[in-house]
């Protein structure tokens, strides 16, 4: 047990990365010049935020034998990103890859609350596949990088989603509505995959050192520096890096 898959984007480019789907003025780059650690980082940006404007790397995985999927990135928002009306981007994603129209069992999507840009759960309830909110909220702030993490545990009755923000448990639900839509994700996802097209909901999202594991570790009160080389050396501890 331990990570699944993870990419720190060093390679400069996509290439451990299963797809890297865009459309509209949408583009999935690396770069160096916003970063989190190391060289380099991805960059998803959208110009227009008009109806098929997306851009987003994908990776197939295998799910989890102990039925548990915990997915974290370093992520930050630039300066030109905006989110005028409710339910923007999701920028980290569990996916089912078959399932459609939208293919997300949990993530995490930007919002707009009338007055300031925020960060949600949104998952697929069992019973009808209806896409739920959760009533949780963490008010984002432009050209800072936090680490944002998503978790999914299927090994009891219920799904339970839990989802973090820089180490610290934001809200915990659990799908008890009656259904057989309990697909489980094959499939992690980042980047600006749309949510809500508004051409008020666009800009560039950075992403850097994505993880997937089948284990959630307790995060580690040290610098960013210290958590850097302990990745380095030991990537079974690469959970808050």
């Amino acid at each position: 047990m331990g990570i699944i898959f993870s990419d720190d984007f060093e390679s400069a480019d996509f290439s451990n990365w299963t797809s890297t789907p865009t459309g509209g003025t949408g583009t999935a780059t690396v770069q160096g010049t916003t970063v989190h650690q190391g060289s380099d980082a991805a960059k998803f940006t959208t110009t227009t935020g008009v109806n098929g404007d997306n851009a987003s790397a994908s990776k197939s995985i295998t799910w989890p034998t102990n039925n548990f999927l915990y997915i974290q990135g370093w992520v930050y928002f630039g300066s030109d990103y905006t989110n005028g009306l409710a339910n923007g981007h999701i920028f980290i994603t569990a996916d089912v890859a078959t399932q459609t129209p939208w293919g997300e069992r949990a993530g995490l999507t930007t919002d707009w609350t009338g007055s300031n840009i925020a960060v949600q759960l949104v998952y697929r309830r069992k019973s009808d596949n209806t896409r739920v909110f959760g009533s949780a909220s963490y008010t984002l702030s432009l050209t800072t990088w936090n680490l944002f993490a998503l978790s999914v545990d299927y090994s009891g009755t219920d799904p339970v989603f839990k989802w973090y923000v820089d180490g610290s448990l934001q809200e915990t639900i659990t799908d008890s509505s009656s259904g057989t839509n309990t697909q489980k994700p094959d499939e992690v996802s980042t980047g600006a995959q749309i949510l809500n097209w508004d051409a008020t909901n666009k800009g560039s999202i950075y992403v850097d050192e994505f993880v997937a594991r089948d284990t959630l570790v307790t995060p580690y009160s040290i610098t960013k520096s210290q958590q850097y080389n302990i990745a380095m050396s030991y990537p079974a501890a690469w959970f808050y890096v």
